[in-house]
């Protein structure tokens, strides 16, 4: 089992059981479901963790000042999202996701490693994945970190996607893709022809990482250029593929 396997099958060991009668009991499912999220995909916010609890404001700040306050995180001021803030693991946080999770993370509480301009991103991916998992729509997934460690930390390795989850009917592995900017969409098909070659080259491997690719943005009109943008490929039959090995784009459903 690499690590990719081993990550997903703990992937919703806690992150979904998050209620409970007794007051003591609650708080710790919600604390392991924080440090799961954190775990799983490194740096997160406020609101994600709100909407992936269903929880006021309020309560989610006290959920996390009652983990500052055990030295399990750290909030780090950032201009690049409406938190106005991200949460990292502090070190004792790391040993406790790797004991939730069942794994090494291979991960540092240094606020200095985090892209501050991927944050939108990161966090729409997060969004994406939890949604799935609350539904109960996918048995499992890897966060685009679990993935590069499975790589061998090759950041440039062609097999990358932001994360990969596992449906939960049919068990066949997805690969998520957010997109959360115009620069590779809008007049700009030779991009787009080199995704698809990416993924093309992925889903025609006999050991291939993903059997299909699902496509999400924040705003609509991404998705629309995107589309748009295969419909010329596919139409210039330049790369010999057809529509119906990469699915329809869609935006994410809360």
């Amino acid at each position: 089992m690499n690590y990719m396997e081993r990550a997903i099958e703990s992937s919703m060991r806690h992150i979904g059981n998050t209620s409970a009668a007794d007051p003591g009991t609650l708080g710790m499912l919600r604390e392991n479901a924080v440090l799961a999220i954190l775990g799983t995909f490194r740096v997160s916010s406020k609101s994600v963790i709100q909407h992936h609890l269903g929880l006021r404001r309020e309560a989610v700040n006290k959920l996390i000042n009652r983990m500052r306050k055990k030295q399990l995180i750290a909030i780090h001021a950032t201009f690049a999202n409406t938190d106005n803030g991200f949460i990292l693991l502090t070190s004792h946080g790391i040993r406790e996701a790797e004991f939730l999770l069942n794994r090494e993370l291979h991960m540092r509480s240094d606020a200095s490693r985090v892209n501050e301009r991927n944050l939108i991103h990161d966090q729409s991916v997060q969004l994406v994945v939890l949604n799935l998992a609350k539904h109960q729509k996918i048995s499992g997934f890897a966060s685009e970190a679990d993935l590069a460690i499975t790589l061998e930390h090759r950041g440039n390795d062609p097999r990358l996607v932001d994360a990969i989850a596992v449906d939960a009917v049919t068990g066949c592995k997805i690969a998520i893709e957010m997109e959360t900017s115009n620069a590779k969409n809008k007049s700009n098909g030779d991009i787009r022809k080199r995704i698809l070659l990416k993924y093309l080259q992925e889903l025609e491997s006999n050991d291939g990482l993903y059997e299909f690719v699902y496509m999400y943005s924040h705003r609509q009109r991404f998705l629309t250029q995107i589309e748009k943008a295969h419909s010329r490929v596919f139409t210039s039959c330049v790369l010999g593929i057809s529509r119906s090995l990469i699915p329809a784009s869609r935006s994410p459903q809360f």
